[in-house]
């Protein structure tokens, strides 16, 4: 079972209601964690096998997420001052001979590359020329909004917080 970070969110499984709901983790205890429920805006305590029975999924960067913090969309590209989340596809468009109008499309989602503004056009360049190995080392891609607040908490914490996040998340 996966161990959570501090500030991490979640979504626990309710299956009184057949739905998920959002908490923040506070703290590891002895036998599970305590979190703060975003719906209750109280602290509550969860088990492991609470986890394990039930279960949880992350909170996936989304449209959604990302504007209410303030990023605006342009195609696959999200800004916020001075800091770019770049929506990351490849794909591969074939003809069909048969019939001769149709195309096969193929695509692969890499995540979300995180970039400040002296990286993009560097990322472009090496975006262009995909090799997925090297670009997956020189760059970092996420798929969770953890990373993303971390991303922001560390380059302007007198702007973001933790409760700023909990509202967000809170409002969708």
């Amino acid at each position: 079972m996966n161990i959570f970070e501090t500030n991490q969110y979640i979504e626990l499984y309710n299956p009184l209601r057949n739905n998920y709901f959002p908490v923040r983790i506070l703290e590891r205890t002895k036998d599970g964690y305590l979190v703060h429920s975003l719906i209750i805006n109280k602290e509550i305590n969860i088990y492991d096998f609470q986890l394990k029975t039930y279960g949880y999924r992350n909170t996936w960067i989304s449209q959604e997420l990302l504007e209410r913090i303030g990023f605006k969309k342009d195609g696959l590209i999200y800004t916020l001052e001075n800091i770019t989340i770049w929506e990351c596809l490849t794909g591969e468009l074939n003809k069909i001979d048969h019939p001769y109008y149709l195309y096969e499309y193929k695509s692969k989602h890499l995540g979300y590359a995180i970039l400040s503004e002296n990286e993009i056009e560097d990322f472009k360049n090496d975006f262009k020329k995909i090799e997925d190995e090297k670009i997956r080392k020189r760059y970092s891609f996420v798929s969770s909004m953890n990373e993303v607040f971390d991303y922001l908490l560390e380059l302007k914490p007198k702007e973001f917080s933790y409760e700023k996040f909990d509202k967000i998340i809170i409002d969708k």
